[in-house]
């Protein structure tokens, strides 16, 4: 395989953001706004996340070991599902192991 063309087609991207420029205005407006949304959602999704522990003992007066409890149940929760579905996405040959060659 030749790479000098793809060090070469990187290049010319760098070098020509005009052409970028006319490619992110060609993005119609609804796409924008649903990207913008899922960054917001993502990052006030990631403000609560820290905030809760917080919230849950100054607030509703829950103590460490109540708090330890529910962020191990959570965490266990979520390994659980990621177990199964891998094992569901395998068995239907959706997901393949990562093979050496």
């Amino acid at each position: 395989m030749d790479y000098s063309s793809i060090q070469l087609s990187r290049l010319d991207a760098i070098c020509m953001p005009q052409e970028s420029l006319h490619g992110l205005r060609s993005i119609p407006r609804g796409i924008w706004a649903l990207g913008f949304v899922s960054m917001f959602l993502d990052v006030s999704s990631e403000m609560i996340h820290g905030l809760l522990p917080v919230f849950l003992v100054s607030v509703l007066g829950a103590s460490a070991t109540a708090l330890g409890l529910l962020e191990g149940l959570a965490e266990g929760t979520v390994n659980v599902v990621k177990m199964f579905l891998r094992t569901a996405l395998t068995v239907l040959r959706v997901f393949s192991s990562p093979r050496c060659s």
